[in-house]
Parts: C-alpha cells; structure tokens; sequence
C-alpha cells in the first residue's frame, strides 16, 4: 500500500481491493445490512396491501413520510458494522495475503458492541452537526472518518476511538472531505440509475437492484475507511503491517 494520501489515491486503492475481493465483500455486506433489505420487502407488503384496502392506504400513506427515515437510521447503525467486519479484509490485501469471508465475519462478530457504540456516537455527532447548519456535520465527518477501524484494530472504547481518529485525520480532512463527496456522488449516480431502470413505483425489482446496488456502495465506502485508516497510520507512525498481525488473532 503506497504512502500517499489524496481522496483519488484512497478512492482508487479501495476500488482495486473491493473489485479483488468483489464476491466475499458484497456477501459480507450483504449480510450485514440484510435488515434493510427486509424493512423494504415489508413496506413492499403493506403497500400491496393497502392498494386493495382504503383503511390500510390512509394508515400507509400516513406512515410513508417516515420511512426514508426509518431506512437511513438503519443505514446509519449498519454503515459503521460494515467497515469494521471489512477492516480485516482490508488488512489481509495490503498485507498480500487474502482474507476469506468466514474470517471477516468472525473478526467483525468479535468486534460487534464497540464498533457498534462508535458508530452510534459518531453518527449522533454527525447528525447534530447537520441539525446545527450542516458544516459542523461534515467537519464530524471528517474527523471520526477512521473511528471505526480504530476500534477494530487498536481495540479502543468508543471516545478513545474517536480521540485516535482526530488525531490521525488532522491535517488531512480537506482530503477525506473530497472523498466523502465523491462517495456521495457515487451513490447519488447509482439511486439514479436504478430509478431510471426501475421507474417511481415500488417494485420487488427495484428493491432487489436497489439493494445490490447499495451493498457494492457500501463495500467501496466501507473499504476506503479502512484504506484511509492503514494510510494515515503508515504516513504519520510508520505502520508495519507484520505488527499488526497478532491484532486479529
């Protein structure tokens, strides 16, 4: 893994390590987020059912307001999960070997409940910080990018995590910043393209392409967080990927 840092260098790398590990990664991801997809089958349910029951539409329509909500609370608790199950993988390519999915999935199960709560904390700073004019939501953003693999690889607690995390990331934000936009505008492009092959109308297609979809966003985002992590570590302390290996025995 080189030892530069530019969001095009990051976004590049992770691109190259998820396409390498294309399969075990979308299945990994796919796992995880899983809960998202049978949120969405079930509003799929009620809406079918509400097309042939006036009670069930007003109570459908009611409640259709609140589930962009509903599946972005799940997004923000799933999100952090991913990348902490990934982070192994991630480490096992840049340290030439090849990480199977039993083994990332064991890795992240063993890590659940402190990526968990880092997660959850990060995105309560990041969600009040776009409550209080966006900007310090995604100055949060920047900062706590690598919390996660923090977590995972130097086993902290949820501040300690993001007290590493700021430190890590300080002096290179304006970079991480790019490539959170460049995330988002991947994803962005990707809702558009399945909208334009799928159409407004809620169909069981759509669901499933919106979801694979979504799952191969995931792994890219996923992936650069830890790409990010292992870079900034090799720039700033001269991380040696052999020491890190007992880590995740």
């Amino acid at each position: 893994m080189k030892k530069d840092f530019s969001y095009g260098e990051i976004l590049g790398e992770s691109s190259r390590i998820s396409n390498s590990n294309f399969l075990s990664f979308m299945l990994i991801v796919g796992l995880i987020t899983s809960p998202t997809l049978l949120a969405e089958l079930g509003i799929y349910v009620l809406a079918q059912e509400a097309m042939s029951d006036p009670e069930k539409a007003e109570a459908f329509l009611a409640a259709k307001s609140g589930i962009p909500i509903l599946l972005g609370l799940l997004s923000l608790f799933l999100g952090p999960i991913s990348t902490g199950a990934l982070t192994y993988g991630v480490f096992e390519q840049a340290s030439g070997r090849h990480a199977s999915t039993g083994q990332c999935l064991s890795v992240g199960l063993r890590k659940l409940i402190p990526v968990a709560l880092v997660g959850f904390v990060v995105g309560l700073y990041i969600v009040f910080g776009i409550i209080l004019l966006v900007i310090p939501g995604i100055y949060f953003a920047t900062m706590f990018f690598v919390a996660v693999p923090c977590a995972v690889v130097e086993h902290c607690g949820a501040f300690e995590s993001m007290r590493r995390s700021r430190e890590l990331t300080e002096g290179y934000r304006g970079q991480i910043f790019w490539l959170l936009v460049m995330l988002f505008l991947l994803g962005v492009a990707v809702g558009m393209l399945v909208f334009f092959l799928t159409g407004e109308e809620l169909t069981l297609m759509g669901i499933g392409l919106g979801f694979l979809t979504n799952c191969w966003v995931a792994v890219i985002a996923a992936t650069a967080g830890s790409v990010a992590y292992f870079r900034l570590r090799q720039i700033k302390e001269g991380l040696d990927f052999e020491e890190l290996s007992s880590v995740f025995d």
